[in-house]
């Protein structure tokens, strides 16, 4: 069986591989042109290394970089191999743990190519930066002295309080894992539990910031009078981030005469000392950061296990408390500045090094106490105020530095570090965390899930370990699309910030409707999976905070409503161990789902399932535990998010997927989200997967489920599936006809098996009905509205046509001011992303915005009250700006295009002859002088075809291919290998025309042997082409087909080119005079160019067949008036009957489906008579098209 349904190829439009004339010029793979190619620099890569990071690592290398940080996955069995030759080769980390899939390893950039020929690595990622989302606050807000008990109210809320004196539970034996930028252990809301347990167990420093090198060494014979005498230069590690604040250079030196020790002794003679610089952040709160601090090691016994640290700087030890290891005895220092840290590590045996712990930027203690804190009698702010979970103890593992970045290297191993080791460093020993906490992550240009290594990670030890992963969706709201990784894991709880009403008045703000905060990021995730899932209070959230910083503050962020889930699964989880029930990170998950509470009026893309409520949780918990967990992997093939040639934009980068990948399933989006496209109906694949907790791992099994929705205008092909290993497919119909006003609709295919409490799958829907600016003459005016102080976002979306030179948006009204703040807006591409600046927010008052060149598709327009101004006062927007006014507006969408209908333009003559094509072209931009140019390929042979083989691991040059000004199409491509089910890659690499390299085009590689490269008006150069041989599938060498098709305008076409004025307003028909002279597909292009430069403002692509196979098309089932009806479309090849292969586009009465594999089931309601007569149409890329 394949092991994709739906390969990420770069489709030019639908075409074939038909009979076409090869005007080609390509040369052999002789030694001359091997060395010719090789002299250019070119870098190739074996495994999974090309296929997430070849343009990345490529970019690394040009950019005069020596050296390439990486983090490298080794497949099952080649752990240890594939990490004892990476350090034949470079730097390897101590942190990496090859057993557990993470080695992290510099390269020198010489050593890159030596990849290639490494067997048994999995996954291959950069080392990139990730950054705390920035918390919003309120100077408006006054700590202390808040009110109570409205200061921590989401405790009741979220129903905490509820299950605390319903069911007794607060979090007991319960211990979340805080991955942030590290605690205060001085906090008096952070020293214990309700039952005098130490609240935090444990602290661990991922990022080095608080590493010293203790390497250096004395004896008693050099202490004199209770004085250490030194006397030498040692050296200061200013640490690996220097330049983060603005420092030089890494490495200084300076001398060190003598240190006061008093009494203090080493048992065996030996002292070990070394410097703590501040690093990144300013211990003695002096205002710089250029301090340093003496630091001692001594054996107080048996090991290393004291440590003083001269916290004041004046070289005596003597008024220093000595501390120990915080996992054994819960001590901590204290700077004079208040600045608290802990003793994280030390290397008992030898002394060499120590690692301390701080809150150098807050965000750490902030989250931590939400989850667990507890006031103790006669604290100033938080005496009789708790966290969610206040029994609940806490890890807290610092990953990100003080200046609030890390990198997913210290990311990672802070995960597998908490879920896997624990305090004694030994694996599954008992002392692990149940629950890890992350406020952290970034939003990428594509967040389908499988952007970033976090979410690899998240997903193979949520499998793995059986650890419950809360993570923040992100701050990148109020947009779509806007959740961030890792927060888009498969398996995380994706967790959205709730805005409660009643939080606006305790910074003065009144009447203020509950909602989705701002700011917090919102789904579906581009595959269409929902995120987030569930929703915390996230707006005005009181909290701790360092002692050397305000102690406690109001914060606002996805940040803040993280821990509240993470504080909530502590409380599940201790109820099911307290009453032996049992548990999962899917049960916890789905406990969460299925008990949250709806907010009225909310969309599902932005509060997931809805508001936590922990008592409900705990009850559905109850009923699911004496289930076998069942996940059902689902979704389609279909995406609307494709590339200006039609070719699909997703997934990223689909080795990547964790779970198809890792069970040898196709992948699927994992919802139906139509926004650039609109189909009348889609597929539905289906399998079932079930957990085994005892091997960490899914098991692909079967069963029979239900198959209902939850809206009526989401028809499916059928009530009931039954799944087998092998899967299953169904299909579902939408109802346009319910869908008439621009907006988003939502609805869920729910398919579940009724017998049990879980719900096994389910299948989001998400559909953008946008304005189409082509059919209201490129110009449209809405008029609207905003309520004050509703907290609702309002969405506009506008469907952009193909060659629009630029998008206005003209913002007006009479209550809209000429200048100041009422509300702010965003301007988003089809893709979610802001335009340019990034992410920029606009003052929502009387002006023009404009976007040139927009990207064809469906944009979003998003405007918004804002409840938080401060993080604007960057842009002179001030609180005197800011007003929670009802006001009324117009806005003007207007596109200045350029446009051609047909587009494309697809014709089908039963024979041979000359003809004339015609299109109409539009003109709603400017008074242009323009011409009508056109090219055209003939079509009477074959692409060339060759049989060619390839080894396990190794590459094989196919040739070089030379384009010059004449070729406006290539397309090549590899098929058909001895076993199907082989994974061989395609590689293009292109130089221009001195031989320069250029770039290399790898995203056409996917999960099988099928891979095609298309490209419209190639540049001119060489393009060098590569086959690896990946997987080969036992044999070695494999064999293969490689076929190529390079068009050139042959003179079989001809246009008027006279140069014409092309007015704005102007409609103009432009025809292109076509030679077909032979059976088979001919393909070119019909466009308009300014006759002054000779930039191509326009073009349509010519898909032009002559004397194709036929289909035999059957309808069957019966329609009846006025009732819903599944009917069948079965497609067959004429001649031999079989199932047409793959998938066709469908028109059905001008509704459009698709079809997979020859069938198409889809619902149809005839109202009348004459809608018992169908039309249909079938678009397919190997036979002629059909109409009847």
């Amino acid at each position: 069986m394949k092991k994709s349904i739906s390969l990420l190829l770069v489709v030019l439009m639908v075409l074939s591989v038909v009979p076409a004339t090869l005007a080609q010029a390509s040369f052999t793979n002789t030694e001359e042109n091997k060395q010719l190619i090789s002299t250019t620099g070119t870098t190739y890569f074996n495994n999974a290394l090309t296929k997430s990071l070849f343009k990345e690592i490529q970019k690394e290398i040009t950019n005069d970089k020596k050296e390439v940080r990486l983090i490298i996955a080794p497949k099952d069995g080649y752990e240890m191999k594939v990490y004892e030759e990476l350090k034949k080769m470079g730097k390897v980390d101590p942190m990496s743990k090859p057993e557990y899939k993470f080695i992290v390893v510099t390269l020198p950039s010489d050593k890159i190519n030596e990849l290639r020929n490494m067997n048994g690595i999995l996954k291959v990622w950069i080392d990139r930066e990730v950054k705390v989302p920035r918390p919003i606050e309120d100077e408006a807000l006054k700590v202390p002295n808040p009110a109570k008990p409205n200061m921590f109210m989401s405790v009741y809320t979220i129903n905490a309080y509820n299950a605390w004196t319903n069911y007794g539970i607060y979090g007991d034996n319960v211990t979340v894992a805080v991955l942030d930028t590290g605690i205060d252990p001085s906090h008096s809301f952070l020293q214990q539990t309700m039952n005098g347990k130490r609240k935090i167990i444990d602290t661990k420093d991922m990022t080095g910031e608080g590493d010293v090198d203790t390497s250096d060494t004395a004896t008693s014979a050099n202490i004199t009078n209770r004085v250490l005498k030194i006397k030498s230069n040692l050296i200061i590690d200013w640490g690996d981030y220097y330049w983060a604040v603005n420092r030089a250079t890494q490495y200084t030196t300076v001398y060190i005469d003598n240190v006061t020790v008093g009494n203090i002794t080493s048992a065996n003679g030996v002292y070990h000392f070394g410097l703590l610089p501040e690093r990144y952040f300013d211990l003695n709160q002096d205002g710089d950061t250029n301090d340093y601090y003496f630091v001692l090691v001594v054996n107080s016994s048996e090991y290393y296990d004291t440590v003083y640290v001269d916290t004041d700087e004046d070289f005596n030890l003597t008024d220093e408390t000595p501390i120990h290891l915080f996992t054994k005895t819960g001590e901590y220092g204290v700077f004079p500045s208040m600045v608290a840290f802990t003793l994280g590590d030390i290397a008992t045996n030898t002394g060499n090094f120590v690692s301390f712990m701080w809150d150098g930027y807050g965000h750490g203690t902030h989250v931590s106490g939400t989850i667990a804190g507890y006031g103790l009698p006669g604290d100033p702010v938080f005496d009789g105020i708790t966290g969610v979970a206040p029994n609940t103890q806490l890890m807290e593992i610092r990953v990100l530095m003080s200046f609030g970045s890390g990198w997913t290297s210290m990311i990672v191993n802070g995960m597998i570090y908490a879920s896997i080791y624990g305090p004694d460093w030994i694996p599954f020993s008992g002392d692990e965390a149940d629950i890890i906490s992350m406020s952290l992550g970034g939003l990428e240009e594509y967040n389908d899930g499988t952007e970033d290594l976090e979410n690899f990670y998240v997903n193979y030890l949520t499998e793995m370990t059986g650890v419950v992963f809360s993570i923040a969706a992100g701050n990148d709201g109020p947009s779509m699309n806007s959740v961030g990784s890792p927060g888009d894991s498969d398996y995380a709880i994706t967790v959205g910030a709730y805005a409660e009403g009643e939080r606006f008045e305790l910074a003065g703000y009144e009447n203020i409707s509950e909602g989705i905060a701002d700011f917090s990021s919102r789904g579906p995730r581009m595959d269409g999976m929902l995120d987030p899932d569930v929703i915390a209070p996230g707006v005005y959230i009181l909290s701790s905070l360092p002692l050397w910083d305000a102690y406690a503050d109001y914060w606002s962020g996805t940040s803040m409503a993280t821990p509240h889930v993470a504080g909530a699964a502590a409380l599940l989880i201790s109820y099911a161990k307290q009453h032996d029930l049992s548990y999962d990170p899917f049960k916890i998950k789905e406990a969460f789902e299925l008990s949250a509470k709806k907010i009225d009026g909310i969309p599902n893309y932005e509060q997931g399932f809805g508001l936590i409520q922990v008592d409900k949780a705990i009850e559905k918990l109850e009923e699911l535990s004496d289930e076998q967990t069942t996940l059902l992997y689902a979704g389609t093939t279909f995406t609307s998010f494709k590339g200006i040639f039609n070719s699909k934009t997703l997934p990223g980068i689909p080795y990547l997927d964790y779970i198809s990948t890792t069970y040898n399933l196709p992948y699927l989006y994992r919802g139906v989200y139509l926004r650039n496209e609109l189909p009348n109906g889609v597929p539905i694949y289906v399998y079932a997967l079930k957990y085994n907790a005892t091997d960490g791992k899914m098991e692909i099994a079967g069963g029979t489920y239900k198959v209902s929705t939850n809206v009526n205008w989401i028809i499916p092909s059928t009530g009931e599936i039954s799944v087998n290993e092998n899967g299953t497919v169904f299909y579902v119909s939408f109802d346009y006809s319910k869908l008439r006003k621009p907006g988003v609709y939502e609805g869920i295919i729910y398919i579940d098996d009724p017998s049990t409490e879980q719900l096994e799958g389910y299948v989001p829907v998400t559909i953008i009905v946008p304005y189409d600016l082509k059919k209201n003459s490129y110009q449209l005016t809405v008029e609207d509205s905003i309520v004050g102080k509703e907290n609702k976002p309002k969405r506009y979306f506008i469907n952009v046509p193909s060659g629009t030179q630029m998008l206005e948006i003209k913002i007006d009204g009479a209550d809209l001011p000429e200048s100041g703040l009422v509300a702010f807006a965003r301007v988003h591409s089809p893709t979610g992303k802001s335009t340019l600046p990034p992410n920029y927010i606009y003052p929502f008052r009387k002006m023009t915005i404009t976007v040139n060149n927009p990207t064809p598709g469906v944009w979003e327009f998003v405007v918004w009250n804002n409840f938080n101004a401060k993080p604007y006062v960057n842009f002179g927007w001030t609180d005197t700006d800011f007003g929670f006014m009802d006001i009324s507006y117009n806005l003007t969408f207007t596109a200045c295009s350029i446009n051609i209908e047909p587009n494309p333009i697809i014709k089908d003559f039963e024979t041979g002859g000359v003809y004339n094509i015609n299109a109409k072209a539009e003109n709603s931009y400017a008074d242009l002088n323009v011409s009508v140019f056109s090219m055209l390929g003939p079509a009477n042979l074959t692409p060339q075809v060759y049989l060619e083989n390839v080894s396990q691991g190794g590459w094989r040059h196919i040739g070089t291919i030379y384009v010059d000004e004449n070729t406006y199409y290539m397309k090549v491509g590899i098929t058909q290998p001895e076993n199907p089910n082989a994974d061989l890659d395609l590689y293009i690499d292109y130089y221009d025309e001195n031989l320069s390299y250029v770039t290399t085009f790898y995203e056409i590689i996917g999960g099988t042997s099928e891979e095609k490269f298309e490209k419209l008006f190639p540049d001119k150069g060489y393009y060098d082409i590569w086959v690896n041989g990946y997987d080969t599938a036992g044999l070695n060498p494999i064999h293969f087909l490689y076929y190529e098709q390079i068009l050139k305008d042959n003179g079989d076409v001809s246009v008027d080119t006279t140069p014409f004025e092309f007015k704005s307003g102007d409609t103009k028909t432009i025809t292109a005079n076509v030679n077909l002279s032979e059976a088979g597909t001919y393909l070119g292009v019909l466009g308009i160019k300014d006759s002054e430069s000779g930039a191509t403002l326009t073009y349509a692509p010519m898909i032009l067949q002559v004397g194709q196979p036929e289909m035999y098309v059957a309808l069957m089932g019966t329609a009846t008036i006025g009732e819903p009806s599944t009917l069948t479309l079965k497609m067959l090849d004429k001649a031999t009957l079989d199932p047409v292969e793959g998938e066709v586009k469908v028109v059905i009465n001008d509704q459009v489906y698709y079809a997979v594999d020859g069938e198409l089931k889809f619902t149809y309601t005839p109202l009348s008579l004459g809608e018992l007569k169908f039309n249909v149409t079938i678009i397919s890329d190997s036979y002629k098209d059909f109409e009847g």
